[in-house]
Parts: C-alpha cells; sequence; structure tokens
C-alpha cells in the first residue's frame, strides 16, 4: 500500500518529540560548544593555575578541583564526572561538540578539513594541556606498564 500526497496530514510531517528534544539538545550542545571554543580562544595559558602537585589524590577530590578550575577560569559547558563503577581509575572530562559537519558526497566527514571537527579537536587539545599544567604530577609516567595521562583524565 502506497502513501500518496492525500493521505498525508501535518502531524506526519512535524517532527516526533522525541526528534524534536533531540534537535533541541544537538541546538544546545552546539551553542555551548561555540562558546567554550571561544572562551578557549580567548584564555591565557599563563593565567592557569597550578591546582595541585599531588599525584595521588582521591578521584571524588580530582573532579572537584577541575570543576572549580574550569569555573574560576570560566570555561563553561564542560562536564567533569568521577565514574563510579568497580575498576574506574580516571575522572572523565566531557566537551560539548560541535555538530555542524560538512558532509562530503559518500557521506563522510573529511575530519582533517572540517572546521568543526578541527575546533572540536583543539579544544580537547587545549583541555589536555590546561589540566597537565593545573596538576603537574598527572604527567608521571614513570611506570610504562601503568602511568600515562589517560590513567588520571578522560577528555572526550
Amino acid at each position: 500500500m502506497s502513501t500518496t500526497a492525500k493521505d498525508l496530514q501535518w502531524s506526519d510531517l512535524l517532527p516526533t518529540d522525541a526528534e524534536f528534544k533531540r534537535q533541541q539538545l544537538q541546538k544546545r550542545e552546539q551553542e555551548q560548544a561555540l562558546a567554550l571554543h571561544a572562551a578557549l580562544d580567548k584564555l591565557k595559558f599563563d593565567l592557569v593555575p597550578i591546582v595541585c602537585r599531588e599525584r595521588g589524590i582521591a578521584r571524588i577530590e580530582q573532579a572537584q578541583l577541575a570543576r572549580q578550575l574550569f569555573k574560576r577560569l570560566g570555561l563553561k559547558g564542560i562536564s567533569v564526572t568521577c565514574p563510579n563503577y568497580s575498576m574506574a581509575q580516571s575522572v572523565d572530562v566531557r566537551l560539548p561538540k560541535r555538530s555542524d559537519y560538512v558532509f562530503d558526497v559518500r557521506g563522510m566527514v573529511d575530519h582533517l578539513n572540517d572546521k568543526a571537527s578541527q575546533a572540536n579537536s583543539k579544544a580537547q587539545r587545549l583541555i589536555d594541556a590546561i589540566l597537565l599544567k593545573a596538576f603537574p604530577f598527572h604527567d608521571n609516567r614513570s611506570d610504562s606498564q601503568s602511568d600515562y595521562f589517560d590513567y588520571c583524565w578522560s577528555v572526550s
């Protein structure tokens, strides 16, 4: 049974509640990402303070200090969470992402040349650098089996 133009109703053309909410969330994340990227561009890296020199602080305290740091630097929209599952070892830092990607004819994003993708990657690298400066001993890689930056922070 095929659908003709007469069979369609306006309600069929409108987005569902779930689609509408998803679009609103995506729009809000896009706005947050643009604001965060602008704030990161304006940030003077020399003004990033050293927050803690301790390597073995509790993850909950580490997350709390990171939230305070981002608030002090005026960086909004960053989610800092401390996972509570049994083998959790890092603090998760989630950045809002731009989603205004340009797709090629195959429907793929060229991450090397796409401005939104480059801006997201740059923001992630800057947050990594800010965390490294604020928590300098979290870069101790003396034990090659277990010590690496992602052991303390998971930035995405």
